[in-house]
C-alpha cells in the first residue's frame, strides 16, 4: 500500500507508536490470537462429584478452551464444573457469580429470598443474587436448583449480572434475553442451540463471550471491570484446540478487480495513465482545470482561483469494470481545501458510480457540498451536507436522499460506495465515510437511495468518475481542491464480504484508558482490521510482546501469515535480519515486551515512508 493510505495508516501507527512509546506507554495490539474457543469431545472417565449439588461435578480435564481460560485466571476452582453435565438452575447461578466476581462480592452478606428449596451451602449466594434482582425462582417460592436451566433463563440471570457490575439498572426480562445477548455480543452470530438446554461447555462459551461484552453506559467490558477491581490481575492466555497459541493478524483478503493508487500514474490533458502508458481515466482538461498527480500518489482535483467554470471529472474507462454493472467501491478522499461557497449543484466533490451518457451528464452522483443555513446572502453560517442525485430524472441535483458528516480540511477519509441492479430491477446506492479523526462505531450508510422511477439508470456508459464544481457563474467563489487516491472496485459479492468484515472489525470490544489522546485514531484502525482482536477483544492499556510488534510491522509491510502458522515462526526470520548484530537471534525471547529501541528500529527498517521522528534513532 502507497500513497495517501500509507500516510494514513502511518501516521495512525507513529501515534500508536512512537509517540506513546515516548511515553512510556506500548499501546499497540495489532497481534490476535485465534479467537474461536474449542470444545473437545467429553471424557468418559471423568470422576463422579461428591458435592452437595447435582450438575456440580469434579473433574475439569475436558473443559473447553472457555472453562480453561476461566480456571487459568481464578474465576472458577479446580475440580468445580464438569464439561459433559447440563447446568442446572443452581449451577447457573454460581457460575455466572464466579465468571462476574459477584461469588467473592456475596461473601459476608446475608440477605433474604422466598425460596424454601435452596440447598444450606447456596443460600448466602442465592439471597444476594435475588436481592440485586439477578435471578428469579420457577414460582415464588421455589426456586428449583435442581431443575435443567434453559438457555433463555441463563441469558437472563448473566445479562442481570452484567448490568449489575456495571452499575446498570437496566432488567432484561426474560423474553428479551436472546435478542439483547445477540445485540451485546453475548451470543455471536453464528450461535445454534436447538434444544435450547445447555451443557457446561456451552455455557462456558457464552460466559467468555461475556467477558467482552459492554456492562453499562460507560462503553467499559466486563473483562475491563475484573480487572479494575482486582478480580482478575493479568489475563491468561487462551487454549485453542490444539493446545498452542493460533495467531491471525488481518481478515482473510478479498480481491478488487481493479486497483488504482495513482503512484506511478501520468496525467496528461484529459488522461490518467498507469505506468505501462494504458489509458485508465478520462476527462478533465476543461478551462481553468489545475489538475495533477501528486507527488504522494494521489489525483489531485482543482482550479486556478476563479478561472474553473464548470463541472469537471475524470471517469474510469468502461474496458477496466469487466463487465461489472453492479460493483462496490472503495477510495480515500482529502479535501485539501474547500471552496467558499456552494449548493447542491456546485459541490466540493462528487463520485459518480454510473452514468447515462459517456459524456458524463445523466448520472448518479453522491455529492458533498456546502449549504448556506440563513439562505443565500443572509448568513456567514455554513454546514457541508451529503446528497445522491439523479441528472438523468427531472429532479436533476435536487437531493434524493442526504445527510450531514463534516470531512476536516487535509484529513484522510475512507469511503465505500455500493451500486447494484435489484432482483425487482431497481437500482440500489449506499454510501459509508469515516475517518481518523472522530471515534465510531456506526456500520449503517450514511446515505442510502433505491431508485423505483423511470428515469432509473440499469447500464453505465463508463466506470465510476472522481470530479469536482467550477464556479459556474460570476458570483460563486473559489474553485476545491480535492485528493482521491486508494481506489478498489469490486464485484458485489465480495464487497458484501469485505462490508461483512469491517462490520466485525467495528463491533471488537476495545480497552482504552478513557484519557487517551489518541483514542479516535486507535478506533480507526481497529474498525478497519488494521489492529486486530487478541481473545476478541483489543486492550490498549497492556504491553505488546516484541514478536506482536513485529508481526505487526510485517503486516504493514505486505507479509501475511499463511494458517496454522505461529507468531514466532512467522517472526524469526524478520527478528535476525534486523538484531543479528546486536542480540544472540537464537536464544533471544521474543515474547517479552518490546523496548524503545527495538519498535523504533523496526519501524526504521520495516515500515514504508519517510520517518515521522527521529527521537529515537
Amino acid at each position: 500500500m502507497n500513497g495517501q493510505a500509507i500516510n494514513t495508516i502511518r501516521s495512525c501507527i507513529i501515534f500508536a507508536c512512537i509517540v506513546l512509546l515516548g511515553m512510556g506507554v506500548i499501546l499497540l495490539s495489532s497481534c490476535a490470537k485465534n479467537p474461536q474457543l474449542s470444545t473437545p469431545e467429553a471424557n468418559g472417565d471423568a470422576i463422579e462429584s461428591n458435592q452437595e449439588n447435582e450438575g456440580v461435578i469434579s473433574g475439569q480435564g475436558d473443559l473447553n478452551a472457555a472453562g480453561q481460560y476461566f480456571l487459568a485466571n481464578g474465576l472458577i476452582e479446580e475440580d468445580e464444573y464438569h464439561a459433559d453435565q447440563y447446568v442446572t438452575r443452581i449451577v447457573a447461578a454460581e457460575m455466572i457469580a464466579d465468571i462476574t466476581g459477584l461469588s467473592k462480592e456475596a461473601q459476608n452478606t446475608s440477605f433474604s429470598h422466598p425460596f424454601v428449596d435452596i440447598s444450606s451451602g447456596s443460600e448466602q449466594l442465592i439471597g444476594f443474587l435475588y436481592h440485586n434482582n439477578i435471578i428469579e425462582g420457577i414460582t415464588n417460592n421455589h426456586f428449583m436448583e435442581t431443575e435443567l436451566c434453559d438457555e433463555t433463563a441463563f441469558l437472563a440471570f448473566l445479562l442481570r449480572a452484567i448490568s449489575y457490575v456495571g452499575k446498570d439498572a437496566t432488567r432484561v426480562d426474560m423474553e428479551d434475553a436472546y435478542q439483547v445477548a445477540m445485540e451485546t455480543g453475548v451470543l455471536l452470530s453464528d450461535y445454534q442451540n436447538d434444544d435450547k438446554a445447555l451443557l457446561v461447555n456451552d455455557a462456558f462459551e457464552i460466559c467468555y463471550n461475556a467477558l467482552y461484552a459492554e456492562t453499562g453506559s460507560d462503553g467499559n467490558t466486563l473483562l475491563s471491570h475484573l480487572m479494575s477491581n482486582g478480580t482478575i490481575t493479568q489475563p491468561q492466555a487462551e487454549v485453542t484446540a490444539a493446545g498452542t497459541d493460533a495467531f491471525s493478524i488481518v481478515w482473510p483478503e478479498v480481491q478488487p478487480f481493479f486497483t488504482d493508487n495513482f503512484n506511478d500514474s501520468t496525467l496528461e490533458g484529459s488522461s490518467v495513465s498507469d505506468k505501462r502508458g494504458n489509458t485508465c481515466w478520462y476527462g478533465g482538461n476543461v478551462p481553468g482545470a489545475q489538475n495533477s498527480i501528486t507527488e504522494d500518489g494521489t489525483l489531485e482535483l482543482s482550479g486556478r482561483n476563479q478561472d474553473l467554470a464548470v463541472n469537471q471529472q475524470y471517469a474510469l474507462l468502461k474496458k477496466w469494470m469487466q463487465g461489472n454493472e453492479s460493483y462496490g467501491m472503495t477510495f480515500t478522499v482529502n479535501v485539501q481545501k474547500m471552496s467558499n461557497e456552494g449548493n447542491e449543484s456546485r459541490v466540493i466533490f462528487r463520485v459518480i458510480p454510473r452514468t447515462a451518457d459517456a459524456r458524463v451528464t445523466k448520472y448518479y452522483a453522491v455529492n458533498y457540498y456546502i449549504v448556506q443555513t440563513l439562505g443565500e446572502f443572509q448568513s456567514n453560517l455554513f454546514r457541508c451536507k451529503w446528497s445522491i442525485t439523479n441528472t438523468n430524472a427531472p429532479s436533476g441535483t435536487e437531493p434524493l436522499a442526504e445527510a450531514f458528516f463534516l470531512l476536516k480540511e487535509k484529513e484522510d477519509y475512507t469511503a465505500r460506495l455500493l451500486i447494484e441492479n435489484t432482483d425487482e430491477g431497481n437500482v440500489h446506492i449506499a454510501f459509508y465515510i469515516d475517518g481518523a479523526d472522530r471515534q465510531t462505531d456506526s456500520t449503517t450508510p450514511l446515505l442510502e437511495y433505491t431508485d423505483t422511477s423511470e428515469y432509473k439508470i440499469l447500464q453505465s456508459a463508463m466506470g465510476p468518475a472522481l470530479g469536482i464544481s467550477g464556479h459556474i457563474d460570476v458570483l460563486w467563489g473559489f474553485a476545491s481542491r480535492v485528493r482521491f487516491d486508494n481506489v478498489a472496485l469490486y464485484n458485489v459479492e465480495d464487497f458484501k464480504t469485505l462490508n461483512a468484515q469491517l462490520i466485525r472489525s467495528a463491533r471488537t470490544p476495545v480497552i482504552m484508558d478513557e484519557g487517551n489522546e489518541f483514542a479516535d485514531q486507535l478506533h480507526y484502525l481497529v474498525n478497519h482490521g488494521i489492529i486486530m482482536p487478541d481473545q476478541r477483544r483489543v486492550d490498549f492499556d497492556t504491553v505488546v510482546s516484541l514478536e506482536e510488534f513485529l508481526a505487526t510491522a510485517l503486516y504493514l509491510n505486505g507479509q501475511h501469515m499463511v494458517d496454522g502458522q505461529t507468531i514466532d515462526a512467522f517472526t524469526a526470520s524478520a527478528f535476525s535480519s534486523i538484531f543479528r548484530r546486536i542480540f544472540d537471534v537464537k536464544n533471544a525471547d521474543l515474547s517479552r515486551p518490546v523496548t524503545r529501541y527495538e519498535a523504533a528500529e523496526i519501524m526504521r527498517q520495516m515500515l514504508p515512508g519517510e520517518a515521522g521522528s527521529n527521537k529515537y534513532e
